[in-house]
């Protein structure tokens, strides 16, 4: 390499180390101004605030004040209580095969079907364990309901899909 390609070897190092420089210090000075700027604004709203919150609220405010919450304690209050007495307007029983499902119906449109199932013959709830579905009596060879759990959702459902059908036409 010629001594003029080293000289401006050199040049160009020491430019870009100095513009290097140049930048970081001014992002690190735009760093410092911003967080000045930052806590600025603060300190002025946090003023104004203050000041806001220490002048004096006139009585009728108070009063309006008052009386929205209790308004608003008074609704909420209703609905909820509204909400509690119509939530449940009938419970019927539907017998599909040797099980008896409980239905409750809301309104028109909206049901549920309690997923346990009773014995038709016991009118008793079926009981869960050792991954099986069973009427109480079993225990007592009264009965002979039983069902693997694996199998009830498919049981569940359908009993489901045969609900909805009468009582879409039914119209409960």
């Amino acid at each position: 390499m010629s001594r003029l390609q080293k000289i401006l070897a050199q040049w160009l190092k020491k430019i870009f180390s100095d513009l290097h420089a140049i930048i970081l210090g001014a992002i690190f000075l735009a760093l410092i101004a911003s967080a000045g700027g930052v806590y600025l604004f603060a300190r002025n709203l946090w003023i104004a605030l203050t000041g806001y919150m220490q002048l004096p609220t006139p009585l009728w405010v108070t009063i309006a004040l008052v009386l929205l919450l209790g308004v608003c304690i008074y609704l909420k209050r209703t609905k909820s209580h509204s909400l509690s007495n119509s939530a449940i307007q009938k419970i019927k029983y539907f017998t599909i095969g040797k099980l008896k499902w409980k239905v409750i119906i809301h309104h028109k449109n909206h049901h549920e079907v309690n997923e346990l199932p009773l014995c038709l013959k016991h009118d008793l709830r079926l009981l869960y364990e050792n991954y099986r579905y069973f009427c109480p009596e079993v225990m007592k060879n009264n009965c002979n309901i039983s069902f693997p759990a694996k199998e009830h959702y498919k049981v569940y459902e359908n009993a489901k899909s045969y609900i909805d059908k009468e009582l879409r036409n039914k119209k409960c």
